[in-house]
């Protein structure tokens, strides 16, 4: 029997340049199949658009709901601001890029860090943002930005801007404009939160993240596109999105997503 050879320098940093090789083209495979499924989810949304005359009609709901529970003050928060265009530009910048930009951030973290917790985390993101779909569909709901002008909002992307790449009429005009219940800002900066507190060990981080739904929540409301109670759906349908990927995993005996 012939013995194996002695491993040489050259086999002995093969294998590590393999397995980074390996999760490089898992991580690559992983962000085009999330890319495919995000833009499928917009596609969708875009199709759940109701009725403008549905969606005022909730949106006095909305409005009235508030009223009788002393928290329609969103008009005013945003009259607070108005004068000051550069803070409403980098609200409506905020609005725009930020949310889009945090929850990559956070699934590029549990995939990196937690690869144990990514997928349940994943899950759950995803449940949420279906259940979404199913709001959007049944309540059409006209956002504050859009109401008549006696209830006292401003458009502030069309008015003053700031909203980067999206400071435009046509990317404005995209998608469905009465999806405001559930707000996906709040469920998705809350996700982003839970799962990046634990991820997170500098002091300064973890506040930041405890912040970024805060922040949020004034963001949506200063640019007046969404109500109080928005925020509150979105804290619903995450809580749900949790509950169906628990569910489903324990059903099944296992935690899958969309690229397993």
């Amino acid at each position: 029997m012939l013995l194996d050879a002695p491993p040489t320098a050259e086999s002995a940093t093969e294998a590590p340049a393999r397995r980074r090789w390996r999760v490089a083209h898992r991580g690559l495979v992983e962000a085009v199949v999330l890319f495919v499924v995000y833009q499928t989810f917009e596609w969708f949304r875009s199709l759940t658009g109701g009725s403008a005359a549905a969606g005022m009609r909730n949106a006095r709901q909305i409005v009235g709901a508030e009223r009788a529970l002393g928290i329609f003050h969103e008009s005013n928060i945003q009259r607070w601001f108005l004068p000051h265009h550069f803070l409403i530009e980098i609200w409506d910048f905020y609005y725009g890029t930020v949310h889009f930009v945090v929850p990559v951030v956070a699934l590029f973290l549990l995939w990196r860090w937690t690869p144990s917790r990514y997928r349940h985390h994943l899950n759950a993101l995803a449940a949420a943002s279906l259940l979404s779909l199913i709001f959007f569909k049944l309540y059409p709901l006209t956002p504050p930005r859009l109401l008549p002008d006696h209830y006292g909002f401003v458009d502030t992307a069309a008015h003053i801007g700031g909203m980067g790449v999206f400071d435009s009429g046509a990317m404005r005009d995209t998608g469905n404009q009465l999806a405001a219940m559930p707000s996906l800002h709040l469920a998705w900066s809350t996700w982003c939160a839970i799962v990046l507190v634990p991820l997170l060990r500098q002091r300064w981080l973890k506040a930041a993240a405890i912040a970024y739904p805060v922040v949020t929540l004034a963001a949506v409301v200063i640019t007046a596109n969404h109500y109080l109670l928005d925020a509150v759906g979105g804290w619903l349908v995450l809580g749900g999105g949790w509950l169906i990927a628990t569910i489903f995993e324990k059903l099944t005996g296992k935690v899958v997503a969309f690229s397993s």
